[in-house]
This record gives structure tokens, C-alpha cells and sequence, in this order.
């Protein structure tokens, strides 16, 4: 009998066990934020909160004919006020469903909020419990805002565009948590640079739809934009973040242009000790593959690929090297070598650490090394019309 009992009781307590979640919030009630959006107005302290949310109740309906078939996907919604936090509770208040952060991908930055400063966005945030720190992060020349309104051609609404570019990792591909970190470590940071444009497209009834470029890199430091990079500097910061994903380069010598594919880059960085400023050490290196060549090249000849490669690295260097002194100037440790120094010599980095920007800017020296080596040239065959 007594067996019989704690049967009994045992199959009670994991019934009990299995009831299901009572305390959740069924999906049909949430409306999940894809992508946010944040500009100042033209009154002193306020700002205007952009959330992007899709509409479950017309994904079924896409490429009707008739009722909501023509109408977007997603939904755009923007309020006012004096922090995020109030603009967030404006917006809640005037939806049916409950916005959740879990799918937030992209945050985009008007250029005069991020000038001004993004410690509220970091600091609402970090305090988030659902805030996904891993969104992508943007800085939008002019408004925000006017992001969304480009034409998603392949994707079904702006965030999913932005998204995608950062995943092919074309330029760079910083998120909200490296904001965290450079702020934690007195240290700069770059971040993708948003251009809006008018371009024709075949697919869209109207001649002309905005779309969205990548156009270099914003400088942060302390939580500031504070300067700009160009796309080819931009790259230079990406290739030793490692966020280019098999960049193509074009180089122009004497015989003609030639253009490569990079693959396997690798970038080491190691600092030096020295009496009156720090030395630090970069090295670049990759393979490259030629995927086109005028015909007066002739790369099946050593001295000709030694050429390439050599333009190749010049570019790399210059590149690298000019993205260097403009975050000099501005005191933004773009590549956070202050990281690197306290990984190799801690106890310098932390006598340094309080005064990093201004250290950086006067007495930081850098050498740079780039090694390019060509892999394959595709067996280049001569010109058709030159053949017997």
C-alpha cells in the first residue's frame, strides 16, 4: 500500500509538472520590432522613436488582386517626446498588440542624434531585459526616419535590406554591444555610414525609388559621431575588424587595370614598448585570386604578378593608413589598439587607460605591413583575335 502511494503521489506532482506556460503571452498578442529608428526634432531635447513591425495579418494576403494584397507588409510608427523610453510608451499605448524586441535586427541613427550623443539609447538598451544587443548598427546621413521609406525589392520591409547588407559584410558589421564595449574601454569605433539616393528600377511602377548605399563609416567616440571615413578607408578599418567577406580590389598600372578577389585576410596586431610612445604593429595578409585583366597585361610573367601584388599592398596600406590619421585627429582609437595593449602588457594599459584618447592621438605610432600574394590567375589565354 504504501508503494501504491508514492506511485500515486509521483504521478500526481508530474502531472502537475506538464499544465503548460499559464503566465505567457500567447504569439497572436505580440507584435514583434524588426527595426528601430531614431532622429532628434527641431525642439531643443526631444526625439522621434521610428519602429518597424510586420503585419502577420497580410502576409497571406501578398500578391492578391484585391483587399489588402497591395498594401505593405509591415507597419511604420513614430511618436515624440522628451526621452525613448516615453516615445516607446506612445507608441505601445496606441497598439493592439504588445511590441516585443526579440526579432530586433537594426538600429539606424539620424546623423544629428548620433552627433549629439547615444547614451540614452545605450543605457535603455543595456536595461532592456529582451533588448537584443547583437542589432546591427547604423548611422543615417540625414533622418532616420527616411530610411524607411526605400523600396525593399528582395526582402519584405527596410530592416530586412539593412540586415541583409550587413550580413554579406561588405563594409563593416558593428552592433550595439560593440558600442557597450568601446565606451567600457575609453576607445573608438566605426560604424556603417547610410546614403539615400534615387535609383531607376524596372520592378516598380514608379520611375524613381529610393534606395540605400553604404557610403564609408562614422566615427564614434564616447558615445559621439565625431567624423567620417570614406568607403575605401572604411574598408581598410573592415579588413582588420574582419568584417569584409572576400573584398574585390581594383589596382590601375602602367599595362592596365587589373582586379582581385581577397580571400583568407588575416590581420595581427602587436604593440611595442617604447620610450616617448607606443609602437604598434599591423599586419595584413591574404591570397588573391585575378578575376579580370586588361590584355596588355601579361600575368603569366612573375614580374607582372610581382606588380599586382605590390599595388595591391600599396593600396591596402594607404587606405588603412589614411582611416588612421583622421581617427587620430578626432582621438577615436578606431581599431582599439588600447585592447591589444592590455592583452600584451596589462599593467601599462592601466596607467594609460584613464588618458587613452589623448595618448592615442600624440604619442601612438603605428607601421603597418600588407602581403598579398596571388594564388591564381585563371590561366589567362590570349585575345581571340590573336589566336592562329
Amino acid at each position: 500500500m504504501n508503494r501504491l502511494w508514492l506511485v500515486s503521489l509521483l504521478m500526481s506532482v508530474l502531472t502537475l509538472s506538464i499544465t503548460g506556460c499559464w503566465s505567457k503571452m500567447e504569439i497572436n498578442d505580440r507584435s514583434f520590432v524588426s527595426g528601430l529608428f531614431i532622429d532628434v526634432t527641431d525642439v531643443p531635447g526631444e526625439v522621434e522613436l521610428t519602429l518597424v513591425t510586420p503585419l502577420p495579418n497580410r502576409f497571406a494576403s501578398m500578391g492578391q488582386s484585391s483587399g489588402t494584397g497591395s498594401a505593405s507588409p509591415v507597419a511604420i510608427i513614430s511618436e515624440k517626446a522628451d526621452s525613448l523610453p516615453e516615445a516607446f510608451r506612445k507608441i505601445q499605448e496606441s497598439l493592439t498588440r504588445k511590441l516585443t524586441w526579440g526579432q530586433t535586427k537594426v538600429i539606424v541613427l539620424g546623423r544629428k542624434y548620433a552627433e549629439k550623443g547615444v547614451e540614452e539609447l545605450v543605457e535603455w538598451g543595456a536595461r532592456q531585459q529582451s533588448f537584443q544587443l547583437k542589432s546591427y548598427l547604423f548611422i543615417a546621413e540625414g533622418r532616420a526616419k527616411d530610411i524607411t521609406k526605400l523600396s525593399p525589392i528582395y526582402e519584405q520591409s527596410p530592416s530586412e535590406v539593412l540586415r541583409e547588407f550587413a550580413n554579406r559584410r561588405t563594409l563593416l558589421n558593428t552592433r550595439l554591444k560593440d558600442v557597450l564595449q568601446s565606451i567600457s574601454d575609453h576607445q573608438g569605433l566605426a560604424v556603417n555610414l547610410l546614403k539615400i539616393k534615387n535609383k531607376t528600377m524596372i520592378s516598380e511602377p514608379e520611375p524613381s525609388s529610393m534606395w540605400v548605399v553604404m557610403n564609408g563609416a562614422a566615427l564614434l567616440q564616447s558615445t559621439k559621431m565625431i567624423g567620417t571615413l570614406s568607403e575605401s578607408e572604411a574598408r581598410g578599418v573592415g579588413w582588420v575588424y574582419r568584417s569584409l567577406k572576400d573584398p574585390q580590389y581594383t589596382v590601375m598600372l602602367r599595362e592596365g587595370r587589373c582586379s582581385v578577389n581577397l580571400h583568407h585576410q588575416k590581420a595581427a596586431i602587436k604593440p611595442v614598448l617604447q620610450a616617448g610612445g607606443h609602437l604598434f604593429r599591423i599586419k595584413m595578409t591574404a591570397g588573391a585570386d585575378i578575376v579580370a585583366a586588361d590584355t596588355k597585361l601579361d600575368v603569366s610573367k612573375p614580374e607582372v604578378l610581382h606588380s599586382i601584388e605590390q599595388a595591391i599592398n600599396d593600396k591596402l596600406t594607404a587606405d588603412l593608413r589614411s582611416a588612421l590619421l583622421k581617427s587620430k585627429q578626432v582621438k577615436a582609437d578606431v581599431l582599439q589598439l588600447g585592447s591589444y595593449l592590455e592583452w600584451w602588457y596589462p599593467a601599462e594599459w592601466g596607467r594609460l587607460k584613464a588618458m587613452w584618447p589623448d595618448y592615442y592621438k600624440e604619442k601612438v605610432r603605428i607601421d603597418i605591413l600588407s602581403r598579398v600574394e596571388i594564388k591564381h590567375y585563371n590561366g589567362e589565354l590570349k585575345p581571340i583575335w590573336n589566336l592562329k
